[in-house]
């Protein structure tokens, strides 16, 4: 049993921040998300029920539905939180501020010792990448070839776990990114409704990078594991043959991005199925 999980992301596993940030025009607190909860109402996640919940239950953590915007006593600390162009956000430098916060608090409450050992039987679950793919294929700068685009985010990526490391962490999962040039906001600009091929090249660019950065990382300081999840073959799959993978109504998804079903009907199954695999 994991005494904490700290998550760090973006919409993929907010449980719901963006509901307490004012200015953010990038909400989920509407149908159909929510759907799969037994209240089926909308939480702020970007979803029909759980995400990070899924892991927490799994590996034996009390799953709160607070945020961390609205409190910072549960036992599961999620900073993610869903981004967008023209919208206010939390991204990863401030989600490890706040985490600092966290650090702080907890070494006060149980001192040095103790709070290290806390922290380094925690999992730090790490999601990262998405939005910033998303960004570079809607500015596309010529003088910033996509090899350079994606070593730079692991570059800050790196740079970021490694100042987690030097507060505590110690057991990393990184998830890797699902085909972002087939979500819907980039198939609705294809006149086919397919996915954006060129987007998928650079989301398995940054795939290697991140599995190539993982290792690096972990040769460089000690006491580190982690584990990576290979996400993109799982979604690509799901959209290569939607059918088998959730009937009539996961084949709307898949083919139709402007559909008003926006998850597949066994989402929740394909995100466990994704956390039995990592």
């Amino acid at each position: 049993m994991l005494p904490e999980i700290f998550v760090f992301g973006d919409s993929f596993v907010d449980i719901g921040n963006n509901n307490d940030l004012p200015l953010s025009l990038a909400k989920a607190n509407f149908l159909h998300n929510g759907i799969d909860f037994p209240s089926q109402k909308a939480t702020g996640r970007f979803s029909n029920g759980k995400n990070i919940d899924l892991l927490a239950e799994k590996v034996g953590c009390q799953v709160h539905r607070l945020t961390f915007l609205s409190t910072q006593t549960q036992v599961h600390h999620t900073f993610a939180v869903s981004v967008s162009l023209l919208t206010q956000s939390i991204p990863l430098w401030q989600q490890v501020e706040y985490y600092l916060k966290v650090h702080e608090h907890l070494t006060k409450r149980l001192g040095s010792a103790h709070a290290q050992k806390h922290l380094s039987k925690s999992l730090f679950f790490i999601v990262f990448g998405s939005n910033n793919i998303l960004d570079y294929s809607r500015s596309i700068d010529q003088n910033k070839p996509p090899k350079m685009h994606v070593n730079q985010m692991t570059t800050l990526l790196k740079a970021k776990l490694k100042i987690l490391h030097t507060h505590g962490a110690r057991k990393f999962m990184v998830v890797g990114l699902p085909p972002v040039g087939c979500c819907p906001a980039q198939r609705i600009q294809n006149e086919t409704r397919g996915c954006r091929e060129d987007t998928n090249t650079w989301t398995v660019m940054y795939k290697e990078a991140l599995e190539s950065m993982s290792q690096e990382l972990k040769s460089e300081v000690k006491d580190m594991s982690y584990s990576y999840s290979h996400t993109y073959p799982l979604i690509h799959g799901f959209i290569q043959d939607p059918a088998s993978n959730g009937g009539e109504r996961g084949l709307l998804w898949a083919r139709r991005p402007e559909c008003p079903i926006p998850v597949p009907a066994n989402f929740n199954a394909l995100l466990q199925q994704a956390a039995d695999g990592a």
